[in-house]
């Protein structure tokens, strides 16, 4: 291999390893959940009669980030 070609391709490598981890880099220890919001959507929660598919399963009591529940943006 060409040296040229190989400097190529391990910078590739890099370059892709790199952003393999930087997508499955952990979560921020920092809540950026706001407790006004937090509150409102545990009350919404506790209103709901059924949920059949366990979309609201993540939404708990004691995991106060909720920006991390399933489908919560910020």
């Amino acid at each position: 291999m060409h040296p040229k070609s190989s400097l190529l391709f391990f910078l590739m490598i890099g370059a892709l390893l790199t952003n393999a981890m930087a997508n499955h880099a952990p979560a921020p220890a920092a809540v950026n959940c706001v407790p006004r919001e937090r509150e409102a959507l545990l009350a919404f929660k506790r209103g709901i009669t059924g949920d059949p598919a366990g979309r609201l399963a993540s939404w708990k009591e004691d995991d106060h980030d909720c920006c991390r529940w399933r489908g919560v943006r910020l």
